[in-house]
């Protein structure tokens, strides 16, 4: 298959939207699990009565990561 007949199905484009869609996805799972982390260190290192919604907070967007990923993988 050549270049021209790519371009023209658009399967060039479906190809870079496919990948750049899962490249942002992983660095957004990712920055979620270094906040996810962060919190945890928090909780450990200071003792607030709002440990347990911070921690579900960054727990809740650990797991829309994950779903997004989920997402990029199977439906784009």
């Amino acid at each position: 298959m050549n270049w021209n007949q790519l371009i023209l199905n658009g399967d060039i484009v479906y190809l870079f939207f496919k990948a750049f869609s899962l490249i942002f996805s992983f660095m957004y799972f990712i920055y979620a699990l270094v906040i996810y982390r962060q919190t945890q260190i928090m909780n450990k290192a200071l003792d607030t009565e709002r440990k347990n919604i911070f921690s579900s907070i960054s727990f809740l967007q650990l797991t829309v990561a994950l779903i997004i990923i989920l997402l990029a993988l199977l439906l784009v």
